[in-house]
């Protein structure tokens, strides 16, 4: 792909493109249930979406009373658990394409403007949801939760792989980064991004307000004035 070499959106996978919601909150309670005898409720669980896996995986069974070291020493038993949770939830059941996502992902393609995905998603599990729904296709870069603990690695990681893959070295606000949740505004407030949120995941409009996003919308349906505008911050 022959891409612009002044622009680069980074683009989260839960809730800002697809939704998979009736099937990742299983995945994750079961889990909990199932390796370390914890019962959560879905509202605590959904405060710790859209950071890192191991950050989700400690930060909430933290919540709960355990130790990190509690946490680590069953972690293989729960990664395997999780991620073949939400892959089985995914085949039985299904999930969406959010709306507007195909149109906005397509038009960045037209304009030759590099996309890449930063999920917090373990590999095996963020492929299979893009498997599922076509969209492998559509990302020249993928970057996935790995170790990392903080958002803002998985976006450095980008950065690194478009200028060493695509020549494309960006920087500020050349950078977009759009997501439906406070860590994604986060992340792109830390290195100077273009902050886009939008509110198609569990995190209420309101709520995501008061994280102060350059742009914040409730769908990707206007998916060419979303384009329009973050490409106009300066």
């Amino acid at each position: 792909m022959q891409t612009k070499q002044n622009q680069l959106w980074i683009i989260d996978i839960d809730g800002t493109i697809v939704n998979v919601h009736s099937n990742q909150v299983p995945a994750w309670l079961n889990m909990f249930r199932d390796v370390y005898g914890v019962t959560m409720d879905e509202t605590t669980l959904v405060t710790f979406f859209g950071k890192p896996f191991t950050s989700v995986l400690v930060e909430a069974l933290s919540h709960a009373g355990l130790s990190e070291a509690e946490v680590l020493t069953r972690y293989d038993q729960a990664f395997a658990g999780y991620v073949k949770g939400v892959q089985d939830g995914l085949d039985k059941n299904g999930g969406s394409i959010l709306p507007g996502a195909l149109n906005f992902l397509e038009e960045l393609g037209k304009r030759k403007i590099l996309r890449a995905i930063s999920t917090g998603n373990p590999e095996d599990e963020a492929v299979h949801k893009l498997r599922f729904f076509n969209l492998l296709k559509y990302f020249e870069i993928m970057v996935f939760a790995g170790d990392r603990r903080e958002r803002f690695e998985l976006v450095e990681e980008v950065l690194r792989r478009a200028d060493k893959e695509y020549g494309v070295s960006v920087q500020g606000k050349q950078v977009h980064i759009i997501g439906d949740s406070p860590h994604d505004i986060v992340s792109a407030k830390k290195i100077g991004a273009v902050s886009v949120a939008v509110s198609t995941g569990p995190t209420p409009y309101e709520t995501l307000a008061k994280s102060k996003p350059d742009l914040i919308y409730r769908s990707l349906e206007d998916y060419q004035g979303i384009i329009r505008e973050a490409s106009e911050i300066r």
